[in-house]
């Protein structure tokens, strides 16, 4: 009884995840391709305050609440970043850049989801 309990909790939490985080994450090699390319863009999704401890050089920064808030401005914005490129969005853990990613697919938007901070910091240059 006990197992099947833990099954379906975490069969759950699993669900929850691909259903909210925007599917699989990109490989971080696939992501040092697509930036040294420049055939990709990164999104930083996080919110202000989270910022100030260090964003991916070169990331550009769009919080959640303002996509949630102002789909029509993030779009603008996103669009006139990324026409004609792959867009990798990220947040603190991976789970707001799913979010984000299909909240944007309503308005047209495609993006791939990074992951989170602390995993592409290990790869990728800081601001701090």
């Amino acid at each position: 009884m006990k197992r099947n309990i833990t099954f379906i909790i975490l069969f759950s939490v699993m669900l929850v995840y691909r259903l909210f985080a925007g599917g699989d994450l990109a490989s971080q090699d696939q992501i040092t391709k697509d930036i040294k390319a420049n055939t990709a863009v990164l999104i930083d999704v996080r919110e202000q305050d989270e910022i100030q401890s260090g964003m991916i050089k070169g990331a550009n920064f769009i919080p959640l609440s303002l996509i949630k808030s102002h789909p029509d401005q993030a779009v603008v914005k996103i669009k006139a970043l990324a026409s004609d490129k792959k867009i990798y969005f990220y947040c603190r853990s991976g789970t707001r850049s799913g979010i984000a990613i299909s909240s944007l697919k309503e308005h047209g938007i495609n993006g791939v989801n990074a992951g989170g901070f602390s995993r592409l910091k290990e790869f990728f240059p800081t601001t701090n």
